[in-house]
């Protein structure tokens, strides 16, 4: 039987009950051809182009889907059951075409064959339900998206599967107020996985190419777990705005410290020719790193930046005042002058870059931490590092001319000080390699004791620098380099281990620091160097002690030696006939050179009054 011309409400007419009531509605005049027999009945049926509203219960979207459609298909009911299929399909609404085939997959689900163009510019959040706002702030402003392939849709469970490509077109929006642009060729769903090796992102001064292999997509829309891996290739990483979208991003203030839904694992591994932060410039960035529930393990971070290099490792994780950073890595010969410059000195003007040349490396760990709102604890940054210093020179260094007049007004020091001369000697230093270890621990820089030898003098500091800018440093210096000469009215001047050391405390602000004799330096300095000394001739005795045991107990070879002739020792005989000379050596008992020079302990003690001095005594305040 052929009817030329039906209405889908002139079907619903003829039937009890159908499967579309309440979910679709159809402005079309259908042409049907009929097979109708007791047990079953079969239609076929074909129309043009006409209006057509779907409702959201059939769709699972948001709004009623809506647009001009036409198509072919058929309707079978057979044993009390309905079935249909829609076997060719052309719609398209405001933003979209579709084209394909429709059937049911079973009594909840839908299975769509064929490809779906859409103008992103349409309202997304109008339409998709259950979007996150996080989400929805990304939601492009133009461009195209075109999908081919499968999809599987269950209205109930509100569950889309696709399987086929996405091809996305000069897809462009705003993050943060930054314009993006995305490009993508055949991007690769399969159920609730995602491939692509061409996405192309540009936005804030980001460029690159993104790979994603097996990433669970459906977690980009709702808080699922997000496994899966990308691989980043960029061209160029601007840092700044990726954290100032996440300090305006509005979301719920945490609770515990989480970065992904629990159960997820994204390995991510970033590339970049240039990465910029601040004044900040790395270049050939190199990172691998797998960020789970509450983790963030950094494998290894390499880049090149500051006219050094660096290697660092480490994790992101629960801890202390929420989140703890550890780190842990080198840096190689990197640049002073570059790096105070970048960091514009570090908040002081007492060291600058243009005082500085030469180079830093340093090797060892760092330790941070952050609040679950993001409050920086700067009380428990700590760090442990081994520094070297290569090829420095100080260059009109303000603090020098300040030490140079401290000194010359001193009135111990001033008359052993040729401040003109100390001053022209200071205004340009170059610093033999220096070593040493830095440590940081609440909210405290300390410097233990380290030689810096230059080519002005040689200088022992250690100290401390807090987080408030106070400094708190004492100088060591030789007092035969304050002086112009080794030698003048004063005579020469040498050191004996137990004195002729200056030693001057630097505290206060970092940017106007004062300048103090450090008399507890100088105790200290004396009771280690006599002590030093006390020991060394300890030594010295129990050596001979021990030797004198020795002889005494081999007489017999005692008395072979006696009779063998003296030792001999020859030497150039500058004077003769250039022939040896023979000497006897003289034993130390022999000497009397102990006698001319007695050692400390043999030094008879002087009594402690204005007019004397303890030599012996480490608190003599006569010492400098």
């Amino acid at each position: 039987m052929l009817v030329p011309s039906v209405t889908l409400s002139g079907v619903e007419r003829l039937v009890r009950t159908y499967p579309w009531q309440g979910k679709l509605s159809l402005g079309h005049n259908f042409q049907l051809k009929a097979h109708l027999n007791p047990a079953s009945t079969h239609l076929t049926w074909s129309t043009t182009p006409a209006s057509f509203q779907v409702a959201p219960s059939l769709t699972g979207l948001t709004m009623a889907l809506q647009g001009a459609c036409s198509g072919r298909g058929e309707v079978l009911y057979e044993r009390g059951v309905w079935n249909w299929t829609v076997d060719e399909v052309l719609a398209s609404g405001s933003g979209w075409s579709l084209e394909g085939n429709i059937r049911p997959n079973s009594s909840n689900q839908y299975f769509f064959d064929g490809s779906l163009e859409i103008d992103v510019s349409m309202p997304w959040e109008a339409w998709v339900p259950n979007l996150s706002q996080s989400f929805t702030a990304l939601l492009p402003q133009s461009g195209t998206a075109r999908a081919d392939g499968n999809i599987v849709v269950d209205p109930n469970a509100g569950t889309l599967s696709p399987r086929g490509t996405l091809d996305l077109s000069d897809i462009s929006g705003k993050l943060n107020g930054q314009q993006y642009l995305v490009n993508a060729h055949a991007m690769d769903f399969r159920g609730p996985l995602l491939s692509s090796d061409s996405v192309h992102v540009s936005w804030a001064g980001n460029v690159g190419v993104a790979t994603l292999n097996d990433l669970s997509w459906k977690s980009l829309s709702n808080f699922e777990p997000l496994r899966g891996k990308i691989d980043v290739a960029a061209e160029s990483i601007n840092v700044p705005p990726f954290l100032a979208w996440w300090n305006h991003l509005d979301r719920d203030a945490s609770q515990s410290a989480q970065l992904l839904p629990a159960g997820s694992e994204l390995t991510l591994h970033v590339q970049s020719d240039v990465l910029e932060w601040d004044a900040l410039m790395c270049r050939q960035l190199d990172v691998t790193s797998k960020i789970e529930h509450s983790r963030w393990t950094i494998y290894s971070a390499r880049f090149q930046g500051l006219e050094g290099k660096a290697h660092v490792e480490g994790a992101l994780a629960p801890g202390r005042a929420g989140w703890q950073l550890t780190l842990r890595g080198t840096a190689d010969d990197v640049s002073l002058p570059k790096l105070f410059s970048t960091y514009n000195n570090f908040g002081q003007s007492l060291l600058r870059y243009d005082h500085l040349s030469g180079a830093i490396s340093t090797a060892g760990n760092l330790g941070m931490s952050w609040g679950l709102d993001g409050s920086w604890h700067s009380e428990h940054f700590t760090a442990s590092l081994a520094t070297t210093l290569n090829h420095v020179r100080l260059t009109e260094l303000e603090v020098f001319e300040e030490v140079a007049n401290y000194l010359d007004g001193h009135r111990l020091i001033a008359p052993l000080v040729d401040p003109d001369d100390l001053r022209e000697r200071l205004r340009d230093v170059a610093l033999e390699p220096v070593e040493q270890r830095i440590d940081v621990r609440g909210q405290m820089v300390r410097l233990p004791m380290t030689v810096i030898e230059s080519s002005a003098m040689n200088v022992a500091i250690e100290g401390s620098y807090d987080f408030n800018s106070n400094i708190d440093y004492t100088l060591g210096f030789a007092l035969r380099d304050l002086r112009a000469e080794v030698s003048d009215a004063f005579g020469e001047m040498e050191d004996d281990g137990l004195g002729n050391q200056f030693f001057l405390r630097m505290f206060g602000q970092v940017d106007a620091p004062e300048y103090k004799y450090d008399r507890n330096a100088a105790k200290n300095h004396r009771r280690a160097a006599i002590q030093a000394e006390k020991e060394r001739l300890m030594e010295a005795i129990r050596s001979r002690k021990n030797s004198l045991d020795e002889n005494a107990a081999t007489p017999a070879k005692k008395d072979s030696e006696a009779s063998k002739p003296p030792k001999t020792s020859v030497l150039p005989d500058a004077i003769g006939d250039g022939e040896p000379s023979v000497k006897p050596q003289k034993s130390l008992s022999d000497s009397t050179e102990v006698k001319n020079n007695p050692s400390v302990l043999n030094r008879r003690r002087k009594g402690k009054n204005k007019n004397q001095s303890d030599l012996l005594n480490p608190d003599d305040e006569d010492y400098l």
